[in-house]
């Protein structure tokens, strides 16, 4: 079977060294899209559902890590970084990512990170890489745009919905909806994961089916048995249940 691989990087020059590389060299690997952006990339990779994505950091807008962010867990495919970056993300690297390539690296480099993943696609499992990447995510938290927007398929289209602009978020059987600028987003996926791409000093979880921004809580009003009723700048209602009331502090400023 083909490797289907997409590549993202601003530079042009460096996409093309990187094709030309991998057509000569790897004929198992199947090229099925390019992009120069983040934006692009995290439409491409939710359009696609590449096999492998070859992944450069340092982009103008959203950057490689926030690519990544703005994804479901779900919908991550093996990742090789190519970039010229420092030690700290090399070490990062070493630890959580499936391969790094720096550049400038030549056919060897490049035939011994496409080893490990054909070794990585071989196996039946994708979770442990996922939660490498979601982890390296963590430690080079602030290195870059990490939650800033989501990328969600919605209406047969893909979205790129700015995290700040969402007031709240509602499970809706086995889908959630997103509540943003007037606009709801149905979205097939979990509270959980939903929850996993949000900032957690912004998106607070009041109830088993709710997430709320914290800077779109306008009032709050107790009710009995220790539930609260959130009132959002939206003029949207939402319950706050006592198994969630930990919360009430973080909500109140507190």
């Amino acid at each position: 079977m083909k490797i289907q691989t997409i590549i993202v990087d601003d530079e042009k020059l460096a996409r093309e060294k990187l094709k030309q590389m991998l057509l000569k060299h790897h004929e198992d690997v199947e090229l099925i899209g390019e992009a120069s952006n983040g934006e692009e990339g995290a439409e491409l990779v939710m359009r696609t559902n590449p096999d492998l994505v070859f992944l450069d950091i340092e982009m103008p807008g959203l950057n490689g890590f926030g690519m990544l962010s703005s994804l479901p867990v779900e919908n991550l495919p093996l990742v090789v970084f190519a970039t010229a970056f420092d030690e700290f993300a090399v070490k990062a690297f070493e630890v959580h990512a499936l391969d790094y390539l720096l550049k400038p690296f030549d056919q060897a480099r490049l035939t011994k990170a496409m080893n490990r993943v054909r070794t990585e696609l071989g196996k039946q499992e994708k979770t442990a890489q996922s939660k490498k990447l979601t982890s390296l995510l963590s430690e080079v938290k602030g290195r870059g745009d990490q939650s800033g927007r989501l990328a969600i398929k919605a209406d047969g289209k893909i979205v790129l919905v700015k995290a700040q602009d969402i007031s709240w978020i509602e499970s809706s059987d086995n889908y959630v909806e997103i509540h943003a600028l007037g606009m709801k987003y149905l979205v097939r996926e979990t509270m959980n994961s939903i929850e996993s791409r949000l900032t957690p000093e912004k998106f607070i979880r009041v109830s088993r089916s709710a997430i709320v921004n914290v800077e779109m809580v306008k009032e709050l009003q107790p009710l009995f048995h220790g539930d609260y009723v959130i009132t959002l700048t939206t003029g949207a209602k939402v319950n706050l249940t006592r198994s969630h009331k930990d919360k009430l502090q973080f909500l109140l400023g507190g």
